[in-house]
């Protein structure tokens, strides 16, 4: 594949140069000839499909306003910024015009990529005839359909209700799910409506993905023709079998279906492990290795998933690690006491003092406060782990079956689960059966994904049962929905909560 199409793909696809709130489709003429022109040879779709991985890298999605700005701000006690960009999120001032700037750039610049996606599938099934692998079709089909289903479950969990699919709130409306490429707006449809669509783009995508080269499926025709450069073989960078196993089995435990989404956790975890599509992290390196910037921080080897953010380093480093922006620092008690805590004051395990995750590996501490080095990687950093951005990871996975095993009354199977992501951050002690593993589950999700975006969305789901930031920081039900961009609101959209 040409080398050039890497650096340019985001503006030669897009399609959608511009993207209002009431119309997100409002591309001028010119751009929809060139994105025409751009599937008249096979090609085009593999530069299309890496402009969408593109795009969403860019700062307003998935390159930090989703992931280590936004949703961490909300809900880690990180010391207050001063900084208003930072600070308006960290004391919940989601009516202020900054945070409304800010969800409209993010919201529109989702809905540029997913109307991104849709173009491509439906110049897909025009073009079929340009693919005789059928293997080639599936998988680029059913990468965008994962993608899609994957930005648009992010969206409702960000500014939707918890729990969509109780009685109170099957009803109600949510974000719209666009699946098709049109100027037409796109209805909002209730949750229930939602999920349905919601979930058929997912069992789509694995179906398309059954024989995806990550299962170790590569005919030597395919080899020889579709991957003959090479495009298909780092699959865990791209939307995968197994990562669409995992995004279902995040799917079906915010609508509240854990016996289901521990089977989909279980079958990404296992099958990824046993394909060698993910190892667990090298504990061992991590602590010996004494130059920061060789280290495995993101813990790559356990990605079902990822992103390759080219301003991963710049985007983090100006927030989190520079001493100019030193407010953007977690804070001490928490840290020291609650989160990583030297001397378990049960049972007197010094597991604080073995967890990678902790002021041993990640976090630095400083007078003020600690500093996350989780996605810190500048241009000299080893070139396998930089710049990467983790979106579905097998702790996770481990996670969800965790929760299953505490809603069926197994807290013990719940705990092995907790230990086996535990000792691969080289803790050495199990947890004993006293211990209550809701509690220590959400310990672990606010561990594991400081800088990633995801507490926000457990202490939802959970109600905020266990807040660990009591004390520190104190978290309502409504800091952990954000607002619909004011403009949508006026053109007829409606936030219901």
């Amino acid at each position: 594949m040409k080398k050039t199409i890497i650096n340019a793909i985001s503006a030669a696809l897009i399609l959608l140069a511009a993207t209002s709130c009431n119309g997100w489709l409002e591309a001028v003429s010119t751009t929809q000839i060139e994105g025409y022109k751009l599937f008249e040879e096979k090609m085009g779709y593999y530069d299309a499909l890496t402009g969408v991985y593109l795009d969403m890298g860019k700062s307003h999605a998935y390159g930090q306003y989703i992931t280590s700005m936004l949703p961490d701000l909300a809900v880690y006690p990180y010391i207050t910024s001063t900084l208003q960009t930072m600070s308006m999120w960290q004391t919940h001032s989601y009516k202020t015009a900054t945070v409304q700037s800010t969800v409209t750039n993010l919201w529109v610049t989702c809905y540029n990529i997913i109307a991104n996606i849709n173009f491509e599938l439906s110049q897909l099934e025009q073009h079929r005839s340009l693919f005789s692998e059928e293997l080639e079709y599936d998988l680029i089909r059913g990468e965008l359909l994962g993608l899609r289903a994957y930005v648009h479950l992010d969206l409702m969990r960000l500014l939707g209700v918890a729990h969509p699919a109780d009685a109170a709130n099957s009803s109600k409306v949510t974000i719209p799910y666009v699946t098709e490429y049109s100027k037409n707006v796109t209805p909002q449809l209730s949750y229930a409506e939602t999920r349905k669509l919601l979930m058929s783009d997912i069992e789509e995508a694995l179906k398309c993905l059954e024989d995806d080269p990550v299962r170790g499926k590569r005919t030597e025709a395919f080899q020889n023709a579709a991957n003959s450069e090479g495009y298909w073989n780092h699959r865990t960078k791209h939307m995968n079998y197994y990562s669409a196993l995992a995004l279902a089995a995040r799917a079906h435990q915010w609508f509240d279906e854990p016996s289901i989404a521990a089977e989909y956790a279980q079958k990404a975890a296992e099958g990824a492990l046993q394909a060698a599509a993910v190892t667990w992290c090298n504990h061992d390196a991590a602590v010996n290795e004494t130059d920061r910037l060789k280290i495995d921080l993101t813990f790559s080897s356990e990605h079902l998933f990822s992103l390759e953010v080219t301003e991963l380093y710049s985007n983090a480093y100006v927030f989190y690690v520079a001493s100019s922006n030193g407010g953007i620092l977690l804070n001490t008690p928490f840290i020291d006491e609650v989160a990583f805590p030297v001397v378990d004051s049960e049972t007197g395990a010094l597991s604080g003092r073995e967890d990678i995750r902790g002021p041993l590996v990640l976090l630095s501490r400083t007078n003020v406060g600690y500093v996350n080095y989780k996605l810190y990687g500048s241009a000299s950093r080893t070139v396998p782990f930089r710049n990467r951005m983790p979106m579905l990871r097998l702790s996770e996975m481990y996670y969800i079956m965790a929760e299953n095993h505490i809603l069926q009354g197994e807290p013990e199977k719940a705990l092995d689960c907790l230990d086996a992501v535990r000792h691969a951050r080289g803790i050495t002690t199990d947890l004993p059966g006293t211990k209550d593993a809701m509690k220590e589950l959400t310990l672990e999700y606010y561990r594991e994904f400081i800088n990633e975006g995801q507490l926000i969305y457990w202490l939802k789901h959970t109600d905020l049962k266990y807040d660990m930031g009591k004390g520190y920081f104190d978290l309502a039900p409504e800091h952990l929905t954000f607002p619909y961009p004011q403009a949508e609101i006026a053109y007829g959209r409606i936030q219901e909560l």
